[in-house]
């Protein structure tokens, strides 16, 4: 009966006890895809056996934000989205229909827009709502 030894890159060492050679042979292709290709659920249990060793520790999400800034950023950007929300209805109300600037429009929503959105979310955020 021959002997069977796993090898180093998965090569096959078969060696009868009659025969004083060894023969390396390829291994077959299901052992192949033992090693290769592990189940799903495989890889959830060595990935869980990972997470408990330690090997894999989870990282704690923080903010890029210190939360004693929520406050004040949040005043800053709606006091700065007011006062560009201000500037436009200023510009829309004096200035004629020939002498407008889609541009300009544009331009001064989108940035009071923008800082009324971040300033709303750290209202948000200071209140204790965390989205």
């Amino acid at each position: 009966m021959p002997s069977y030894t796993a090898v180093p890159g998965l090569w096959i060492q078969i060696q009868r006890p009659t025969e004083d050679r060894v023969v390396f042979l390829p291994p077959p292709p299901l052992l192949a895809y033992r090693y290769h290709h592990r189940s799903p659920r495989r890889r959830r249990r060595a990935a869980a056996q990972r997470l408990r060793s330690g090997e894999m520790a989870a990282k704690a999400i923080s903010s890029p934000v210190p939360v004693d800034w929520y406050p004040t950023l949040a005043v800053v950007m709606v006091a700065v989205g007011l006062m560009f929300t201000a500037s436009f209805f200023i510009y829309e109300a004096t200035s004629s229909r020939r002498n407008r600037s889609l541009a300009k429009e544009i331009a001064t929503a989108t940035i009071a827009s923008v800082f009324l959105g971040f300033g709303s979310l750290f209202v948000l955020l200071a209140s204790g709502v965390y989205v």
